[in-house]
Formats: structure tokens, C-alpha cells, sequence
């Protein structure tokens, strides 16, 4: 099981990886000012000078390596999980490996579709977002619902 903790948190960190390749390809076909900012409804509300990427880049890689550490210490102060999953470090891991992963996806789609916008190929961002975070409240609410089993599970 720990090598499937392994798996997402890879899978996780080559989608960053991916996406900043993208980023860094496509920079000089991007406007000077992109959106960076959009509202509920998925219009943009804010925009900047396209150099502000690069502050936003670094940004995925925090939150990666700040789970990736987390999921490796469940005595963390950063971590709040139910405290039958923080007494198993495996079942930490994995949880942690897996929210890691829809993050690095949830924030790999924002680049890509703010791209999309930026290139005047849409006007607002899809509703993939939505499914995104659907995905990662659905996980937070089965952690909390099976907590007490997923806790107690003798994952080797």
C-alpha cells in the first residue's frame, strides 16, 4: 500500500511537472496580460502582467512538497485528520497522497484553462473545476465517514 501512496504522489508531482513544461513553452505566444483571478461563475475578474506566472508556478510545488512532508509525519501540527487515520502513518499517507494528487490536478486545470481564456479560445473556465473539487469534498467526506475503518486497516 505504501507504494500506492507512492504512485500518487509521482503521478501528483508529474503533473506539476507537466504543467509548468506547458507554461514555459507556450510563454511568448501568451498576451502581456492574463486573467489570474475569476469569479464564481468562472469569468475572469482580475488580470495581470503574463510575467505573474512565474510567481503562481511555485506556488503547486509548495502545496505538493507541504503534503508530500505532511503525509510523512502524522504527528504534524499542519495535519487535521480524524485521529484514528493519523495513528495508522500508512493510511496518513495514502490520504494524503490522494488529496495531493486531485490538488496537483485542481491546480494543473486552473493554469491550463487560464491559459485557454488568455488565448481568447474560451471566455470563462469550464465546469471541470467543479468536478475537481466535487472529487476532493467527496474524499474529505468518505475520510471522515470510514474513518474509524480506514484507520484500523493493517495496510503494509
Amino acid at each position: 500500500m505504501k507504494n500506492l501512496g507512492y504512485f500518487f504522489h509521482s503521478v501528483a508531482f508529474l503533473i506539476l511537472v507537466g504543467i509548468t513544461a506547458f507554461i514555459i513553452l507556450n510563454f511568448n505566444s501568451l498576451p502581456d496580460i492574463i486573467p489570474t483571478h475569476f469569479n464564481l461563475s468562472g469569468k475572469p475578474d482580475s488580470f495581470s502582467n503574463k510575467n505573474f506566472i512565474f510567481f503562481l508556478m511555485p506556488i503547486g510545488f509548495m502545496i505538493f512538497l507541504t503534503l508530500f512532508f505532511t503525509s510523512k509525519n502524522p504527528e504534524s501540527p499542519f495535519l487535521n485528520l480524524p485521529k484514528d487515520i493519523k495513528e495508522n502513518k500508512l493510511a496518513t499517507f495514502l490520504v494524503l497522497s490522494v488529496i495531493n494528487c486531485v490538488f496537483s490536478l485542481i491546480f494543473a486545470d486552473l493554469f491550463y484553462e487560464s491559459y485557454l481564456v488568455a488565448m481568447s479560445k474560451r471566455t470563462e473556465l469550464s465546469g471541470n473545476i467543479l468536478y475537481l473539487l466535487g472529487a476532493l469534498l467527496l474524499i474529505i467526506i468518505l475520510i471522515n465517514i470510514f474513518s474509524k475503518k480506514i484507520g484500523k486497516l493493517n495496510i503494509s
